[in-house]
């Protein structure tokens, strides 16, 4: 979903469901066909053993993100109706009484992701002990960064998904390029 601006709207309520893994992008189909805008995030990241960016990391495993204007109740209700064609949805994530995403991590998505649902490559330098980052999601996020492997590509940031920090690309650069 777009906004004016030509980036992601921010749909009323994000929901978030939890798929056997090899059936999520089926649970997706399924979705599309019924209505509900669903993805499945995706991240570039450089590979070192090839050399080269990819663009079709999967973030999160078996999570499949839904967005609707639906409150929680009809939302599950809807789910629930699917019948046999929801195979493969193991459950939807909720903690007490929330299920949705909040108002904070809708809008930290928001800035990570573009239209397509991909987390581009951010781009940095390194300036004594720090990598600086000057370009790409994280420029927004650089007081976020906890920890950066150079090595791999990789920064990781204070938030969490499933109790694990998010990582997102991020390669360091000789000089600043634009």
């Amino acid at each position: 979903m777009l906004d004016m601006e030509g980036g992601l709207a921010i749909s009323e309520n994000i929901y978030i469901l939890y798929c056997v893994t090899h059936k999520t992008e089926q649970v997706q189909r399924v979705l599309r066909r019924q209505g509900f805008v669903s993805y499945i995030p995706r991240m570039e990241k450089y590979l070192r053993s090839i050399d080269k960016i990819v663009d079709d990391v999967v973030m999160f495993p078996g999570y499949l993100f839904v967005e609707s204007d639906l409150d929680q109740t009809d939302f599950t209700r809807s789910i629930r109706q699917m019948n046999d064609e929801k195979n493969g949805i193991i459950r939807e994530l909720k903690e007490q009484g929330v299920s949705a995403l909040t108002e904070e991590e809708k809008e930290f998505y928001h800035i990570l992701f573009d239209d397509h649902y991909l987390l581009k490559m951010s781009y940095g330098y390194r300036e004594g002990s720090r990598t600086l980052v000057y370009s790409g999601p994280l420029l927004q996020l650089r007081n976020d960064i906890t920890k950066v492997d150079r090595k791999n590509g990789v920064a990781y940031l204070k938030q969490q998904f499933m109790h694990r920090n998010i990582q997102a690309g991020l390669l360091e650069t000789k000089e600043i390029n634009f």
